[in-house]
Parts: C-alpha cells; sequence; structure tokens
C-alpha cells in the first residue's frame, strides 16, 4: 500500500504487531514474478497513470487507453524466447455503433459465461461533466469480438466496479446518495432497468458507528479525500467483498439475486489480525482526521509525513475458497531491498491464513485469474523507457 520511533508514535498511531507468516496455518506463497512485455505496436501513450485491466477466461488482456479513447485487446504469445503480449484488435477506435465512442474509458472488468467466447465485458468511461460518465457493456461473441449491448448512467465516481455472478448487476465501489440523501459507498445497479440498490452505508465502510458520526465527524468537515477514500471489491458465487483503502478487515456481503445485500459480517478476529499481520501498519482514527484536515486546509507536506506512516490496500479478489487482500507497506516500513507489497489471505468465513512477501515491483493494477490463481500486474516500472510490460505472479498453496 501506498504509505503517507519514538515513544510519541508508538502512542498516537495503532500498530499491528508481530508475526510474519502464520506457523502451522501458512498454506499460500507467492512466486515470481514473470515479465510480460506489451506489444509497442500498441502506440500506448505511456504515462505512470495506467487503469484496472482484466483478462478473459482464455487469457485475452484487456486494457484501456484513456489517452487513444480506445480498449485494447491481446493476446500471449511466445516469440524470441519469451513471452508478450502481442497486439489483436481495439474497441472504439471508430466508435463501436454509428453513434458511440468512447470519451476516457478508464476501468475493463469481465465476467465469462459458460460455453466458448461467451461472457460480458463492462467499460467505465469517465468525463468531467458527471451526466455523461457511463459503463459501456458488451457481450463477447467471438474470440476477439465484442458486441456492446447496453449503456448504464454511472455520473458519480467510481473506485472498483464488478458484474455480480449472472452479469445482470453492476457494483459500484463509489459515493452516492439514495433518495434521502443518505450517503453510501456500494451500491448495485440493475443493468436492464437501471434500478439502484444500495448496499453499504459511508459510516460502515469507515468503521463508524452510524449515519451522525459520519456526518460530523468526516462529511461535514470536508476531510474524505486527504483521509484515503479508495475501496476495492470482488465477488464469488452470491458473496461480495469489500476492503477500504486503510485497513485489511474486509466486509462481506452476501447478495441477493437482484443485487440487493442480504446480510453482513466483518473480518474482525481483532486477536487473530493483530497477532499475524505485522506488516500493516494502521493510523488511528485521531491521526486519519488530522491527516484529513491537514489536506483540507493545504499543508500537504504534513499529509505526506503521515501518508508514509500508513500502508494501504492495493486489490482484492476472491475465490471460492481463498480472499486475497494485495497490500503496500508503510513507506516508513520499508526496508532498502525489502518486498513493497504483500498478500494477506483469508478464507471465505474470515479465518487470517498468513501474510506473504510479494517480489518485485508490481504497481497498483492487478487482475487475479480464478481457475490458475495467476495475479497480473502492471509493473511499477512502466512507462520507462517508453516500454510497458506486465508482471505475472503464481499464487500456490503450500504443504
Amino acid at each position: 500500500m501506498k504509505t503517507l520511533a519514538s515513544l510519541v508514535i508508538l502512542l498516537t498511531f495503532t500498530l499491528v504487531i508481530p508475526s510474519e507468516v502464520v506457523g502451522q496455518d501458512a498454506k499460500i506463497k507467492v512466486s515470481g514474478p514473470e515479465k510480460i512485455e506489451v506489444d509497442p505496436e500498441a502506440n500506448f501513450l505511456v504515462t505512470k497513470v495506467f487503469w484496472p485491466f482484466c483478462l478473459t477466461e482464455d487469457k485475452l488482456f484487456v486494457i484501456p487507453d484513456p489517452e487513444a479513447r480506445t480498449v485494447k485487446i491481446f493476446e500471449k504469445v511466445f516469440e524470441g524466447n519469451k513471452n508478450y503480449l502481442k497486439l489483436v484488435t481495439a474497441l472504439g477506435r471508430d466508435g463501436f455503433d454509428e453513434t458511440k465512442k468512447f470519451n476516457e474509458p478508464r476501468y475493463c472488468f469481465y465476467v465469462p459465461h459458460k460455453g466458448n467466447y461467451k461472457g460480458t465485458l463492462g467499460v467505465f468511461d469517465y468525463s468531467t461533466n458527471h451526466s455523461e460518465r457511463k459503463a459501456f457493456i458488451f457481450a463477447r461473441t467471438g474470440k476477439v469480438e465484442f458486441t456492446p449491448i447496453k449503456t448504464v448512467n454511472c455520473p458519480r465516481f467510481a473506485y472498483d466496479m464488478e458484474f455480480s455472478g449472472d452479469g445482470r448487476q453492476l457494483i459500484v465501489s463509489g459515493y452516492t446518495t439514495d433518495e434521502n440523501n443518505q450517503p453510501f459507498d456500494l451500491y448495485s445497479i440493475n443493468i436492464e432497468d437501471g434500478k439502484t440498490s444500495y448496499l453499504l452505508a459511508s459510516h460502515e465502510k469507515y468503521g463508524l458507528k452510524n449515519f451522525d458520526e459520519y456526518v460530523s465527524v468526516y462529511r461535514q468537515e470536508q476531510i474524505l479525500p486527504g483521509m484515503g477514500i479508495k475501496a476495492y471489491i470482488d465477488i464469488a458465487g452470491d458473496h461480495l467483498y469489500f476492503a477500504w483503502e486503510c485497513s485489511p478487515r474486509i466486509t462481506a456481503l452476501k447478495l441477493c439475486p437482484t443485487g440487493q445485500r442480504e446480510e453482513k459480517r466483518v473480518f474482525k478476529d481483532e486477536d487473530d489480525i493483530n497477532r499475524k499481520v505485522s506488516n500493516f501498519v494502521e493510523l488511528g482514527k485521531e491521526d486519519r482526521i488530522k491527516m484529513g484536515t491537514d489536506y483540507r486546509k493545504r499543508t500537504f507536506s504534513a499529509v505526506l509525513r503521515k501518508q508514509k506512516k500508513q500502508a494501504y490496500v492495493r486489490n482484492l479478489f476472491a475465490t471460492s475458497k481463498y480472499v486475497f487482500l494485495v497490500y503496500e507497506k508503510a513507506k516508513s516500513n520499508q526496508n532498502a531491498g525489502s518486498e513493497k507489497f504483500r498478500l494477506l489471505t483469508y478464507t471465505p468465513e474470515g479465518k487470517l491464513l498468513c501474510d506473504v512477501p510479494m517480489a518485485g515491483s508490481p504497481g497498483k493494477q492487478m487482475w487475479l485469474d480464478e481457475q490458475s490463481l495467476e495475479l497480473y500486474a502492471f509493473s511499477d516500472t512502466s512507462g520507462n523507457n517508453g516500454k510497458l510490460s506486465i508482471l505475472k505472479y503464481k499464487v500456490q498453496e503450500t504443504k
């Protein structure tokens, strides 16, 4: 996670305390990475900002290119004694029907269906004009053919998006309000009729007691952007998993087929988490509030000092067997030559199994192939020397 030794620090910051990997419960390791270069013919305008990509079940890589207003599709090939991603087609280069073109495609997400080349692709198209923010929905109709089938209005900004299991519901991690102006940070949109279901209230996201506490402490003071507001989601079966970027404690929701929330529980065995997660350093509530206040006052140097002492969640993945949380250690906790990123593994019931390192320099945009447990990430050095590359990790069970 991105990170924003004295007795004072020990008293003012909440530290999650010792141990490396969990003795007999350590069932996971991460091997790799293998570096896979991206076809230079793709002509990405290489910057330091890369947006969430996805993979199909047969490992086509679907990567948004906001500057070119296209979504580029690659297949992995082996040539010249190495793997690389070869560009095979691009969506939106000339528009994807008579009237529609991407404005600034930023997120790609995908759910497979039974049968060859069957699946649903979603692309979140950003605009500074709220009314023009949309999710374009495509049906996969061939190896590299994607046919537009629906457009869903998404006027709020999204931090993460997923389809529910059958592809009929769009789940959005992002701020919105209901008809009573109550704030929520997780909701679903029915792709057919556009109806919104509200899944997680904003005070639940931040671990607060109620709406009144959220309003008085956070919203009224306009401090949230300085504290950390991103949250990541993934879905396995009828369960949705949600993680705020500043905490390793995951919220699990059971969803009904129409997208409403049926039940909620939090991965919250405090003794277990405190014992096993030595590398996730959390700021205490008062320090987060102070960081947000400094941000509002534009005292950015003070914000950066605190950020260096905070670990950050960078992604979340769920399968029928495991829930994985990728985090970046606090910058103040990154020693020369040590890993920056680590992987927490939970059971779907919330038992924390282990906290293990990830080698190399992965970036923040990642995708897990749930069948093979191969984890792909943009290289943190992508953009250097005009080259774009993907890192491939293998998440493995150990005996």
